[in-house]
C-alpha cells in the first residue's frame, strides 16, 4: 500500500511537527466557508458551540476594525 496524502500537492514531511498524517481535522471557516486544515483559531462558546476561523479572515476583521478607529 502506498503512502498517499490527503492533501492535494503535500507530502507527509510538510505536516507540522508533532501532527501525524490523518490525525489533522478539517474544519470549514465561519466566516469565508474554506476548508481549514492546520493553524486557525477555535472559540467556544457559553453553549459549547465551537466556532472555527482561519487566520486569513482574523487579519481581514483586524485591518477593518482599525480602519473604523482612524475614520469614524
Amino acid at each position: 500500500m502506498r503512502n498517499v496524502s490527503r492533501h492535494a500537492g503535500t507530502a507527509p514531511a510538510d505536516f507540522a511537527a508533532g501532527e501525524k498524517e490523518g490525525k489533522m481535522k478539517e474544519y470549514m471557516c465561519e466566516y469565508c466557508g474554506k476548508v481549514i486544515s492546520g493553524e486557525h483559531v477555535m472559540i467556544k462558546m457559553q453553549r459549547g458551540t465551537e466556532l472555527h476561523i482561519c487566520k486569513g479572515c482574523i487579519e481581514k476583521e483586524r485591518h477593518q476594525r482599525e480602519a473604523q478607529k482612524e475614520n469614524p
